[in-house]
């Protein structure tokens, strides 16, 4: 598995079950535990089905550092019901790194539905509330996180390209 260069930007599929992305999302999870990322950042937060696959699906993987967050490794179909005030963060795409950081307008916080595999047979619902406190540990991040990965699935990127 790899990224893809340059990004396809096609807006992901709706995932239906967990049968039909359950290998692909332990290919990517695999990959993202991996670190084997060349550029300016040799660790990911996440990374979209849509950075690597020309059929994207709408899920992500998140690494070890905010996992617990969201209940689980793997993120399907999400989306936000819920947004609070603006606010800006600089942030990096693994699609393109070696480009620098951008600033971003995101939203603090926001409260966003999505599914995750439940004992590796089918997907189970979550809705959960996150809070981002810029300059906090990783897992206070993941309302960007959410944000960033969504862009991807919806088939756009911090850079507009």
């Amino acid at each position: 598995m790899e990224i893809i260069r340059p990004l396809t930007n096609i807006v992901s599929n709706r995932v239906k079950n967990w049968a039909e992305i359950k290998k692909e999302a332990w290919e990517l999870k695999a990959f993202l535990d991996a670190k084997k990322f060349d550029g300016y950042w040799k660790d990911a937060y996440a990374i979209s089905h849509a950075q690597v696959s020309a059929e994207p699906k709408s899920f992500f993987v998140v690494n070890k550092k905010v996992y617990k967050q969201f209940g689980s490794w793997c993120v399907v179909n999400c989306r936000i019901i819920k947004k609070s005030e603006p606010c800006t963060f600089q942030e990096g795409c693994m699609s393109f790194m070696f480009r620098d950081e951008k600033r971003v307008n995101r939203f603090a916080k926001i409260t966003v539905v999505y599914w995750t595999p439940f004992l590796n047979l089918f997907l189970i619902p979550r809705r959960k509330t996150f809070q981002n406190k810029v300059g906090e540990d990783a897992r206070s991040i993941c309302a960007f996180i959410v944000q960033h990965e969504i862009m991807h699935s919806e088939g756009r990127n911090i850079y507009g390209l």
